[in-house]
């Protein structure tokens, strides 16, 4: 079935901030804060003026540097996905609009908003309520990754016809390459986009990529190393001022892509635009499905594939990746084995479970010893999604000092729409 399929206004995005405390703090970053806490600044060594709480704020304050870049004081002014009226006197400090529409569907609207701002609720793939040719700029930042398929193509097709000729698009992002390889995993995050695929989508939705610039370098372009993700340091060789400067120049190294393009004359491709979508989808879903973690596993290689091995101990052997799925049926396989099984037959070994982001569980096993053995076990659980959810996990939790073994990911069926299968 078509990951184009057609899905509901009704279907609400839950607040990450909704999210139990701890799910936050220590296993996600949110990319779109709500209003920046006082704290302290610094000047870097390239004599940038950085945030440094922690890195929500640094990027938060490299993509204000990045709107500070745009035109200044255009007629109108519009943004796909808007949450609090610090979000827009944001974008007056550093843009000054004339007139600001925000598109805004999943927040509920503030009661405080400044006089030049127009509220239109509704979803980033309808923007209906606004006239053809009238937007000066349209900015969407950190949203088109929160976006489903099916409405990814019908934002740029929306925002290819309501700005001016000639008008200018902006959209920024989390880069693949990059979360990938950190195992990085934001619970509402859907579909991240490379920066090439990202600029031959806009490309083909009838733009003309005028710059994509990086912000945070977090791979060395030189040697291709690893930097450390969250580590706001003036440390040589790598201090924040440098990784900072150097991202700029390479998207493809760094955390967050920053894409400027130009409405063009020609008409937004919408078959290539939908064939782009599918086809970075089904490479990227696998991926996304895969991002998982562990507290008490050890890596190892079992025939050619990952997988994690207890270090002797109970507690979480695998989880992640806290992702988003649909409403719909679903079947998640585990892989076992237990090569040394402690105590007796009926020792309870290993849970599995599948949690969501508010940590209720929605489906559980418990696995005693004569159920497991060296040779490979497929266990599987089923569970109903009757809304979309947020932040699933998919756990396995050693409940014994017995050796356990798991692979290092899990085989996602849906019975319902094949779209959202992996593994």
């Amino acid at each position: 079935m078509t990951i184009f399929r057609t899905m509901t206004k009704s279907i609400a995005r839950p607040f990450f901030r909704a999210l139990p405390i701890s799910l936050q703090d220590n296993l996600r970053r949110t990319l779109r804060p709500e209003a920046p806490e006082p704290r302290s600044k610094a000047f870097s060594d390239a004599g940038i003026d950085v945030a440094q709480k922690n890195f929500n704020h640094l990027l938060h304050h490299l993509r204000g540097q990045e709107l500070g870049r745009l035109p200044q004081r255009v007629p109108c002014f519009i943004s796909v996905g808007c949450a609090g009226t610090w979000y827009f006197e944001w974008v007056q400090e550093k843009c000054a609009p004339l007139k600001h529409i925000g598109i805004e569907y999943y927040s509920p609207k503030p009661t405080d908003l400044p006089e030049n701002v127009e509220w239109i609720a509704n979803t980033a793939g309808d923007m209906s309520s606004i006239a053809t040719g009238v937007g000066d700029v349209l900015f969407s930042g950190q949203n088109i990754e929160h976006l489903w398929p099916h409405d990814i193509g019908a934002f740029l097709l929306e925002s290819h016809r309501v700005l001016k000729p000639g008008g200018i698009l902006v959209i920024d992002s989390p880069n693949r390459l990059i979360t990938s390889v950190q195992n990085w995993s934001h619970p509402e995050h859907i579909l991240e986009f490379t920066p090439a695929e990202a600029t031959e989508l806009i490309a083909a939705a009838g733009f003309k990529v005028e710059q994509v610039r990086g912000m945070w370098l977090c791979a060395d372009p030189r040697q291709g190393t690893r930097l450390p993700f969250d580590q706001l340091s003036p440390d040589k060789p790598w201090p924040m001022a440098r990784r900072i400067r150097d991202a700029i120049t390479a998207p493809d190294d760094s955390f967050s892509w920053w894409i400027v393009a130009r409405k063009t004359e020609e008409t937004p491709d919408s078959l290539r635009m939908t064939a782009l979508v599918e086809k970075v989808f089904r490479a990227a879903w696998p991926d996304r499905v895969g991002r998982m973690q562990t507290n008490v596993g050890l890596p190892v290689t079992v025939d050619g594939t990952r997988w994690l091995r207890s270090k002797g101990e109970s507690g979480a052997l695998m989880f992640g990746p806290y992702m988003p799925l649909p409403k719909g049926s679903y079947s998640v396989g585990f892989d076992l084995r237990a090569p040394d099984k402690a105590g007796g037959e009926s020792t309870p070994l290993v849970a599995i479970d599948v949690m969501d982001g508010r940590e209720a569980i929605l489906a559980s096993r418990t696995l005693c010893a004569h159920e497991l053995s060296y040779e490979i076990s497929r266990v599987e659980l089923d569970f109903e999604l009757g809304d979309t959810t947020f932040g699933l996990q998919y756990r396995v939790i050693g409940l014994s000092d017995a050796q356990l073994e798991c692979r290092r990911g899990v085989s996602l069926r849906s019975r319902s729409d094949d779209t959202f299968s992996a593994g």
